[in-house]
């Protein structure tokens, strides 16, 4: 073992130097592995944002925008599909429940999403159901008017905002809360913060449809009812539940009895016959996640990324193997040379 020793000895010799050396490849490495980590965990958190959830149907168009807005809320749909294709959907066969989504709302930058007492029962994170930190699920205004004004938050909503339960909030038309547009003279009661899912949910806030509806009557051109009255008079009175049915959606998320009739349900789907009031309409499966892959990093990153505390996995092993092997391959070379320099110095020593 002279030549470990040897080895040692020269390695030593330019400890300062070998040292920095060793650092910058770990640094290089860590950087690698936790980059690799954050794309598994991103991959993860994608398919665990509509666990559960077999197709995504709106109107027909881009898959990835349909995707993008439905799920994550980013972008504008450009057109909604009409509330009467929801009934449609739902007595098809193969399907066993379906949740409307409606969107165009805020809270301080937060997206709010209209959608149906049902969303908290079929929604899954990571295939289990949703639970609540504090509160519960606001209630079927259709069972209890008194609850139209009730609304939930995800956890991130209520950790920003430092919300806690009984709260009133003032949501806001469209994106930009300035004076015209916000709904403040119907304030929401805050009656439940659910628990954190790594998904888009963390960052939504959730009302009825009915009440998505009532805060809209009247409004046009994005204004307020009293911004086209001379004597500008907010309206306090919110209509009755009976008139509050929307007469469109952004999306629908259905589930199905089998998964195994979800390219035959999306056939289906996409072939009902638009009448004077639908339009053609599109099935997107978020499992097959293909159109939206060179996504997926940006989306979960910026919007939840459910991480894991384990050991690396498969992958990052091997491209530790193939790291190591690498830099034995880089280094036979010079490790060569600087041997037959050796042995060339020591067989000739300078005069």
């Amino acid at each position: 073992m002279l030549w470990l020793s040897l080895a040692w000895k020269s390695a030593w010799s330019r400890k300062y130097a070998l040292s920095l050396v060793a650092v910058s490849v770990c640094l290089s490495v860590i950087v690698l592995l936790g980059v690799q980590q954050i794309r598994t965990d991103a991959k993860r958190s994608f398919s665990n944002a509509l666990s559960g959830v077999d197709l995504v149907v709106g109107p027909r168009g881009s898959q990835t925008d349909l995707l993008l807005y439905s799920v994550f809320q980013l972008g504008t749909p450009t057109q909604n599909i009409p509330y009467s294709d929801l009934q449609r959907i739902k007595d098809m066969p193969a399907v066993a429940w379906t949740i409307p989504i409606q969107l165009g709302d805020s809270f301080d930058g937060f997206p709010v999403m209209g959608t149906a007492v049902d969303f908290f029962k079929h929604y899954q994170s990571s295939g289990k159901a949703l639970s609540f930190h504090v509160g519960h699920a606001f209630q079927d205004p259709h069972v209890n008017p008194e609850a139209l004004m009730q609304v939930v938050v995800g956890s991130e909503v209520a950790q920003a905002k430092k919300l806690k339960l009984n709260d009133t909030m003032a949501l806001t038309h469209g994106y930009q809360a300035i004076e015209e547009t916000v709904h403040a003279e119907h304030p929401f009661k805050l009656v439940g913060i659910l628990k954190p899912t790594g998904t888009p949910l963390d960052r939504s806030v959730l009302i009825s449809l009915e009440a998505f509806e009532a805060l809209h009557v009247g409004w046009g051109f994005g204004l307020r009812p009293s911004a086209f009255d001379a004597k500008p008079e907010l309206p306090k009175d919110l209509p009755n539940i009976a008139e509050l049915q929307p007469t469109e959606l952004t999306a629908v998320w259905v589930g199905l009895h089998s998964r195994a009739a979800v390219f035959s349900a999306r056939k289906a789907i996409e072939s009902l016959k638009p009448n004077a009031a639908s339009v053609p309409l599109m099935a997107v499966l978020p499992g097959a996640q293909l159109l939206i892959f060179v996504f997926q990093d940006h989306l979960l990153l910026s919007y939840g990324i459910q991480t894991q505390n384990t050991l690396p996995g498969f992958e990052a092993w091997y491209s530790i193997a193939y790291l190591m092997c690498a830099a034995l391959v880089a280094s036979l070379l010079p490790a060569w040379r600087a041997y037959c320099m050796s042995l060339s110095d020591g067989l000739n020593p300078p005069n």
